[in-house]
């Protein structure tokens, strides 16, 4: 239009720096991250390069950043149905695969898993983000866990470089970086052979140690899981909510229960599934004694969202739960079996989680499509059921629910009446 012009920011004015903080936004990884439209779990890097079009000069300086702050692995490895275990049971995002990750060459760190008593037809190739490097070697670990056997079979070669090399008298890699590449393979035991190539001794003695470090036994992973549980609820007592919050998701990861958002992943079932010998739960069945742990953490984790005022978060995770449990349990009944196992426990996440639709409710927030779930009412009479009224009473006392202001010892007995839909 007439009289109008169009004024551009001077970009090119402002420090290095400050271009510099702009360029490591504008590559950050967290920013390209799809999620695949299949709700599996499953994503994807998009890279976008068209600020490199702007100038030569910010073709140069974009550039350098891109090649200091991300770091590329290329993995080859001689397994079927690798991408999709890969990407959707470990939740390991992939820049590309197939045949554009064959022709990729600005890696750091190159993986070969191959076999030296068995020959496999093809060879699956994939390119990963240092920053997801320890997913990889995550799912890795857990799937040698369910079958002990798998890594006698397997030769695993890292072959380090610089991929950004301008003369022969450079150091292939920093050693700081040697580390972030290599360490994360110590997680997983048992090879064959490991050849590591082109990286400093002292790195390469340190993955080595770490590799024959044998795995934690279960008795350990829930000795850990106990102590930190044991943190956050001290933590959650001095108000430290958000800290307690981190200690509980700790807690479940030290009994292979992790969180992708809201996509759990459990692990390590065979490994768990023995008899234990020794510890708190001497005698008992590891994946019964990590069933009642988690019910006992889900409780506590609620909890937190309460004090939070986060009350979508409450509700979502204790019908999560309840549903699985009830599902798991007793597939032919309405409620859950909390005679069977942690009833104490388990009653709680029922009531805290009817605390929560009831919050929900008052402030009318319409109840997603997705959920299965029974009344706040109904979930208040199991909770009822298994739990002293002295014990309800002080869970509605200590969270202060602003819709229901008829919380206090003297008005109880009313409000549990009508929760109870009587």
């Amino acid at each position: 239009m007439p009289g109008i012009t169009t004024q551009h920011f001077p970009f090119l004015r402002l420090p290095l720096e400050l271009r510099e903080a702009v360029y490591s936004h504008y590559f950050d990884p967290a920013t390209h991250l799809i999620a695949c439209e299949r709700g599996t779990g499953e994503s994807s890097y998009r890279f976008d390069f068209n600020l490199y079009l702007a100038s030569s000069q910010i073709y140069r300086e974009a550039q350098k950043v891109f090649q200091r702050e991300l770091s590329f692995i290329r993995i080859e490895i001689l397994l079927l149905e690798t991408e999709n275990h890969v990407a959707i049971k470990g939740n390991v995002p992939i820049v590309t695969s197939s045949k554009c990750a064959e022709q990729f060459n600005s890696y750091c760190l190159l993986v070969i898993v191959d076999s030296p008593v068995i020959e496999f037809a093809t060879t699956f190739t994939m390119i990963i983000l240092l920053s997801d490097l320890h997913l990889f070697c995550r799912i890795w670990y857990y799937s040698a866990l369910r079958k002990p056997s798998l890594n006698s079979y397997l030769r695993l070669t890292l072959r380090l470089q610089n991929p950004y090399l301008t003369s022969p008298s450079e150091a292939p890699i920093r050693k700081s970086l040697q580390r972030q590449l290599l360490m994360p393979f110590g997680k997983v035991k048992g090879f064959n052979k490991v050849l590591i190539e082109g990286g400093d001794e002292s790195v390469k003695v340190q993955l080595e140690t770490a590799i024959e470090i044998p795995y934690d036994p279960p008795e350990k992973c829930f000795e850990d899981t106990i102590r930190l549980m044991e943190e956050g609820t001290e933590a959650f007592q001095k108000k430290g909510y958000k800290r307690a919050l981190k200690l509980f998701i700790e807690s479940f990861r030290a009994m292979h229960v992790f969180w992708n958002g809201r996509k759990p992943s459990i692990y390590a079932d065979a490994h768990l599934d023995i008899r234990l010998s020794g510890g708190t739960y001497n005698g008992q069945l590891g994946t019964l004694v990590r069933l009642r742990l988690q019910i006992k953490l889900f409780a506590k984790v609620i909890n937190v969202y309460l004090k939070l005022q986060q009350w979508k978060e409450a509700k979502f995770w204790g019908m999560r739960y309840i549903n699985f449990m009830r599902e798991v349990m007793r597939p032919d009944r309405g409620s859950y079996a909390t005679d069977f196992i942690a009833p104490g426990d388990m009653a709680l996440t029922y009531l805290r989680t009817a605390m929560a639709c009831k919050v929900l409710k008052g402030m009318g927030v319409e109840e997603p499509a997705e959920y299965n779930e029974p009344d706040c009412g109904d979930l208040f009479q199991v909770a009822e059921s298994y739990l002293d009224k002295k014990v309800i009473g002080r869970d509605f006392e200590s969270n202060q629910i602003p819709v229901i202001e008829e919380i206090s010892k003297s008005k109880y007995t009313c409000l549990c009446s009508r929760w109870a839909g009587e």
